[in-house]
């Protein structure tokens, strides 16, 4: 009975320090990611920017085609989202 009684509280993890910006955007997707906060992919990206519903975008200097960069900046501009570029999208 005492087992059933009992309820788990999630432990809070220690928040780092954040020194760079690369730092802070390490720790934003992580958090979005835990919380299904993350959108990916070309097509659903400009779905949510569109729509309003984004609130940053991280693009990859990496991205080789241009024409993706430019629609995903020009859609930001247009909705006045921020557009973070990032090195590379795997770091």
């Amino acid at each position: 009975m005492a087992e059933e009684d009992e309820v788990e509280v999630p432990v809070e993890e220690p928040e780092e320090e954040v020194t760079d910006l690369m730092g802070a955007v390490k720790g934003v997707l992580k958090r979005s990611l835990q919380v299904d906060g993350v959108i990916r992919g070309l097509h659903e990206v400009a779905k949510n920017i569109e729509a309003s519903k984004a609130q940053v975008v991280f693009l990859a200097e990496s991205c080789n085609e241009a024409t993706y960069k430019k629609l995903v900046q020009g859609l930001c501009l247009e909705k006045n989202v921020p557009v973070i570029d990032v090195p590379d999208n795997k770091s």
